[in-house]
């Protein structure tokens, strides 16, 4: 996944250098956002760190994929956790480097060791850990409701906007202080934003 998501210089282009190629990546799922009309996303990761995670996105949803063990049997879809292989395009979408027209998922079942989620100070969130799973530490809901089910919390000294793919129930009240947040940094209309697990 690396090797899909690296740019030298974010800031000139950040585009996949394998922007439109046919790829096969090895990971665990590190989130899948079906719980709620999201079943469009799942995010896969194969090492911690920044670089090596990526969204894998289903159009017609993965409710509906056909899913495979290592023997090409039918299986239920992954979840949280579980070892894939998976094959596809890698395509830029608004900035969001992602894998989409996938054409196999081989689930492997658990891993043995679940991704760790990186800690990242909210000011050096950026296009490395896009894709990727990430906490942020001691923040403050500092806008409680950004509209479309948003809403932003601070360090002090920088915000980034929290979203809403999976439903979390979880109703910020301004000033409220949160020892972590976990989630899948996602990109989209301009802004990063932390999408919580």
């Amino acid at each position: 996944i690396y090797d899909i998501q690296f740019v030298a210089d974010p800031d000139a282009d950040d585009a996949s250098p394998l922007n439109g190629q046919e790829v096969t990546i090895h990971g665990v799922v590190t989130a899948e956002f079906w719980g709620s009309d999201q079943y469009r996303y799942m995010n896969v990761q194969d090492a911690e760190g920044p670089w090596n995670g990526i969204v894998c996105f289903e159009y017609g949803g993965w409710d509906s994929f056909g899913f495979v063990d290592e023997n090409g049997n039918p299986v239920i879809g992954p979840g949280e956790g579980d070892e894939v292989t998976l094959t596809g395009t890698v395509e830029e979408y608004s900035n969001l480097t992602e894998i989409l027209d996938v054409t196999e998922v081989i689930v492997h079942g658990p891993v043995d060791e679940m991704i760790s989620p990186s800690v990242v100070a909210v000011g050096d969130i950026g296009e490395a850990y896009e894709g990727c799973l990430i906490a942020v530490t001691d923040v403050t809901v500092d806008d409680p409701d950004l509209g479309y089910g948003e809403w932003s919390m601070t360090d002090g000294t920088s915000s980034i906007g929290a979203d809403d793919k999976w439903d979390y129930f979880f109703y910020p009240d301004e000033g409220q202080n949160l020892a972590e947040v976990t989630g899948i940094l996602d990109y989209g209309y301009g802004n990063y934003k932390l999408q919580p697990r």
